[in-house]
């Protein structure tokens, strides 16, 4: 007998979304650190981003480290959530056996 397919948790699919802006986000953070410490000689101004990211970078990186952390515990508790799910009918059928003796 095949087994049932399970739903996808959707916690997995907002964890790649975030993990991906996450990486793009401490990339351009520290690009932005690399050209303060080596700063070309050509370049005769700042990047809109770069200059958002000098006065907010450290607190967007936090927000979303949290919103990580949030969507991980998410995942874990979704997936002991439904397998608690899946394993309470089975106990439910062995207790009402057990009743009727």
């Amino acid at each position: 007998m095949a087994k049932a397919k399970e739903p996808v948790n959707p916690f997995y699919v907002l964890l790649v979304i975030l993990g991906v802006v996450f990486l793009i986000t401490a990339c351009a953070y520290g690009m932005m650190a690399y050209r303060a410490i080596a700063p070309r000689g050509g370049d005769s101004g700042s990047h809109e981003l770069t200059a958002f990211l000098d006065h907010y970078g450290m607190q967007l990186l936090g927000f979303e480290l949290a919103l990580l952390a949030g969507a991980t515990f998410g995942a874990m508790w979704l997936d002991q959530f439904r397998a608690r799910q899946a394993a309470s009918p089975a106990e439910d059928d062995a207790e009402a056996g057990r009743k009727i003796r």
